[in-house]
């Protein structure tokens, strides 16, 4: 599948390919052994071919980025460079890029893998507050604009009947609309008043997919950068730590929970620490990321022929269901808690 092109735009030579039976919702990951016994992995990326008006230019300014991150010691999955001293290689109408291949377990919700993970966060983004400023790489369908977007029209067209390719996901949004426009409330007014100061390049899908741990619950690397770009560090925190949680029992206690994003918190604060009022930002910063990615989602749905419609199920099988919980779940992040945890 990949023999002429790996030959020819990078010089490697292929011995045996394997096909996921699983593609992934915005690329697709093959896993490709050398003759001369290495193993790399082929990543066809298509999630900026979905907004971006030059997709490959942006991959490849991710993949720079990348670079310079993991130069300075991050542990990150390594894209390698083409003959034409490229990340990005154009095959067709697809974006390629190979990458090491690397071992290591997905996330399991051990109190060693969150110590570990906040830990690599921490060094992430200082890191990246290194690197200064990225520019310009487009974010899909970003928060503000689509909160404009649902408050202007999109709320009447979403309770309103209609026929579509996901009923089971509108219907259940309907009866939980009250909830969005709750925590839509909640995000205007805490960021209206609290604005996040501290920012740094973001991974931005940090979850339990995309970091790879040893048996010991030691950090190994960071996977799957092709949504980095700029941001306050508190968007990346609460966007993984609600992510992470949902790996731990649903029966989990919320003393359990507590513990869990504690071991996240001093680790993270030990290799990147932050003032105690932007931490109070993390549940509000993951109800922010959870609804744009409902909004976003809906906006693809209605607008754009059921676009990605796995991410659109998502809203039913699990962001929903976040924001509802999480408000109860990170209840225990209050300023007193952190100046205890953090002194």
């Amino acid at each position: 599948m990949f023999d002429e092109l790996l030959l020819r735009a990078y010089g490697l030579i292929v011995k045996t390919t394997v096909v996921p039976q699983q593609p992934g919702v915005s690329s697709r990951v093959f896993f490709v052994k050398l003759t001369d016994g290495r193993r790399l992995v082929v990543k066809e990326s298509n999630w900026h071919a979905n907004f971006a008006r030059d997709p490959s230019a942006v991959l490849e300014k991710v993949y720079s980025l990348a670079a310079v991150i993991q130069s300075s010691g991050v542990p990150l999955q390594a894209a390698i460079k083409n003959k034409n001293g490229q990340f990005v290689t154009k095959d067709a109408d697809r974006l390629l890029v190979v990458l090491d291949y690397i071992e290591g377990r997905t996330f399991s919700g051990r109190l060693e893998e969150f110590a570990a993970a906040g830990g690599a966060l921490g060094k992430w983004h200082r890191a990246g507050q290194k690197v200064g400023n990225v520019g310009d790489i487009p974010v899909d369908k970003p928060y503000e604009e689509s909160r404009q977007l649902y408050l202007k029209d999109f709320r009447s067209q979403i309770l309103a009947e209609h026929h579509c390719q996901l009923p089971e996901v509108c219907e259940m949004l309907r009866r939980h609309i009250d909830l969005l426009d709750q925590r839509l409330g909640e995000i205007d007014r805490t960021f209206k008043s609290n604005s996040p100061r501290t920012v740094s390049i973001l991974h931005n899908d940090f979850n339990k997919e995309n970091g790879l741990y040893r048996n010991d619950g030691s950090f190994v690397v960071f996977l799957d950068v092709d949504q980095l770009s700029g941001g306050p560090v508190v968007w990346d925190l609460g966007n993984t730590i609600s992510s992470l949680l949902d790996s731990m029992p649903k029966k989990t206690s919320q003393k359990n929970y507590r513990l869990a994003v504690e071991y996240f918190l001093l680790t993270y604060h030990r290799e990147f620490p932050l003032l105690s009022a932007e931490y109070l930002l993390i549940l509000v910063a993951a109800l922010r990321w959870d609804t744009m990615r409902i909004l976003r989602s809906l906006r693809r749905h209605h607008f754009e022929n059921n676009k990605l419609p796995a991410l659109t199920r998502k809203i039913k099988d699990c962001l929903l269901d976040r924001l509802e919980k999480n408000p109860q779940r990170l209840s225990f992040i209050t300023l007193e808690w952190l100046e205890r945890l953090l002194t």
